[in-house]
C-alpha cells in the first residue's frame, strides 16, 4: 500500500447534492465538482498492485470554482478544508482507486503544486450528458501543502507541452514523491 492510501477496511462512498458548485471550462475535460457530502466505502489496494501516477492540467485563466480562478491557492485551500472532489475527464483513462493525480497548473509558473488520490474508477455522470467522465479524488493536504511551497516545474518533470491527462514519466516520479513528502 502506498503512503496516503486508505488502510484495509477503510470505507468511503460519495453522496452528491444537485446544484453543487462546479468548475467551469469550455469543453468539459478539465473541471471539478465539489462533493457535497460523503459516507464511508472500502478502498483497498491489492497487495502487489501498482499505483499509477497521472498528471491533470488546471489552467487558472480558464478553470474557475465559485467564480474564482482554480489557482494554486484555491486548490491548497480546498485540500485543507474540503479535500473530496470530482474531476471531469474527456476520456475514461484507466485510473483505479489508489492511483495518484498530480495537478499541473499552467500559470503563472507551469508546475505541479498539488496531489490527490483516486477514490473510485472514472464513471459516466448520468445527470450531466455534457461531461464525459467524473473521477472522485481526495486531495492530500500535507503533500499539497509541501508541493505548494516547492512546486515541481516543467523542466524538472521532463515535459514538453502538456495538453491532456497523461501518466507521469518514470524519471519524474522520484522528484514528485520527494517534493510532496510521500
Amino acid at each position: 500500500m502506498h503512503p496516503g492510501a486508505a488502510p484495509s477496511g477503510a470505507v468511503r462512498e460519495n453522496v452528491y447534492a444537485r446544484g453543487a458548485p462546479t468548475w467551469q471550462h469550455g469543453p468539459p475535460h478539465c473541471a471539478l465538482r465539489r462533493r457535497a457530502a460523503h459516507v464511508l466505502v472500502e478502498v483497498v489496494l491489492i497487495e502487489g498492485e501498482t499505483v499509477a501516477d497521472w498528471i491533470y492540467i488546471l489552467n487558472p485563466h480558464r478553470d474557475v470554482l465559485d467564480q474564482e480562478p482554480c489557482d494554486k491557492e484555491k486548490i491548497l485551500g480546498l485540500a485543507q478544508e474540503d479535500p473530496e472532489a470530482e474531476f471531469w475527464l474527456s476520456r475514461r483513462n484507466r485510473m483505479v482507486p489508489g492511483d495518484r493525480v498530480w495537478f499541473f497548473f499552467t500559470s503563472p509558473d507551469a508546475a505541479i503544486a498539488a496531489v490527490g488520490e483516486v477514490d473510485e474508477e472514472p464513471r459516466v455522470d448520468p445527470d450531466d450528458p455534457d461531461v464525459s467522465y467524473l473521477v472522485p479524488v481526495t486531495l492530500l493536504a500535507d503533500a499539497t501543502k509541501a508541493l505548494y511551497r516547492a512546486p515541481v516545474g516543467r523542466d524538472e518533470l521532463g515535459l514538453g507541452q502538456v495538453r491532456s491527462v497523461q501518466k507521469v514519466k518514470p524519471a519524474a516520479l522520484p522528484v514528485l514523491l520527494a517534493r510532496a513528502g510521500l
